[in-house]
């Protein structure tokens, strides 16, 4: 029963891995601390959410408001996400 058990633990982490998350990002924090869980909370942030950040405005400059401006756009959609613990953006 212990080797499933223990089977069902490598397969958990294969998934983890494959789609790029840690424990502490799906709320397994049994075996962390809070320094760890922060430091997690930052990579998730570097690695998952500012490249769809990056899509939505190349999608919105090239596709949206390149339509107004026949192909060239003057302009273009910027986010700004500044990390509250460094204060980088």
């Amino acid at each position: 029963m212990i080797l499933v058990l223990e089977g069902q633990k490598f397969y958990q982490r294969l998934v983890w891995a494959m789609f790029g998350v840690t424990a502490d990002e799906l709320g397994f924090t049994e075996t962390s601390n809070r320094s760890v869980g922060q430091a997690q909370s930052r990579v998730f942030i570097r690695r998952a959410i500012k490249p769809m950040i990056e899509i939505l405005q190349n999608k919105f400059t090239n596709e949206i408001i390149a339509e107004f401006y026949e192909g060239n756009p003057e302009c273009e959609l910027k986010f700004d996400y500044i990390d509250s613990k460094s204060g980088k953006i």
